[in-house]
């Protein structure tokens, strides 16, 4: 199976690791953070990181040629718990159907971009 590395415009990681790495049918990505990509600015709030973090994290995946329905696996990761509420919102906004939600895990970590991060796995024969 071949490896197709993705990577998007105002997503790049310090260390060039890849944001996203595609073998076969499956994707798993590093660290999404709510960076808006256009201006290379990091809202201060939480729902404005929370927005972007989703929003950029259906622009990985359409660069894998996915969706948010090919999403298996979320893990959301926040500084601090008084960003889970802003999270968990815009996570329900990408699945409003609790028959389709992806299995999710959402923990506190220290965070070195923003204040909200995800990874995701995603499958798609």
């Amino acid at each position: 199976m071949t490896q197709q590395v993705i990577n998007l415009k105002g997503m790049d990681h310090p260390q060039q690791s890849p944001l996203a790495c595609k073998v076969g049918p499956l994707l798993a990505s590093g660290a999404i953070s709510g960076k808006d990509t256009a201006t290379g600015i990091m809202p201060a709030d939480g729902e404005g990181q929370a927005r972007n973090v989703f929003i950029n994290m259906k622009a990985v995946l359409a660069a894998a040629g996915m969706s948010i329905d090919d999403v298996a696996k979320l893990t959301i990761y926040i500084a601090d718990d008084k960003y889970r509420d802003a999270a968990i919102a815009e996570w329900a906004k990408c699945w409003p159907d609790p028959q389709k939600r992806p299995a999710r895990r959402t923990l506190i970590a220290p965070l070195h971009a923003g204040s909200i991060q995800v990874e995701v796995i995603a499958f798609k024969m």
